[in-house]
C-alpha cells in the first residue's frame, strides 16, 4: 500500500481519537469504504473535463456565444465530520 494511502488513514484514525472533523478535497471510493467514512467533496472531474473540452471545441470553431453552466460541486457527508451519538 502506498504511503500516502498509510499516512492518510493514520490522520482519519487520529482525528477520529480526538473528535476532530476531516474532510478530503476529492471523492474517492477509498473515503466511501474507509472506517471511518470520510466526508469529501465530490467535484465531478469527468464531467467537468468534457465541459471543458466542449467549450474549448466551440471557441475554436468560432461558436462562443452558448454559455454552459459550471458543474457545482458537492460535500459528500460521512462518518468523519458527524460527532457520534
Amino acid at each position: 500500500m502506498p504511503a500516502q494511502i498509510v499516512d492518510a488513514f493514520g490522520v482519519v484514525d487520529a482525528a477520529g481519537r480526538t473528535g476532530m472533523a476531516l474532510v478530503s478535497w476529492d471523492d474517492s471510493l477509498l473515503c466511501e469504504i474507509s472506517a471511518p467514512s470520510i466526508t469529501s467533496l465530490a467535484r465531478r472531474t469527468d464531467e467537468q473535463g468534457m465541459r471543458s473540452a466542449r467549450i474549448l471545441l466551440r471557441a475554436i470553431a468560432g461558436d462562443e456565444d452558448r454559455p454552459e453552466a459550471a458543474i457545482p460541486s458537492e460535500l459528500v457527508v460521512r462518518e468523519t465530520s458527524i460527532r457520534a451519538r
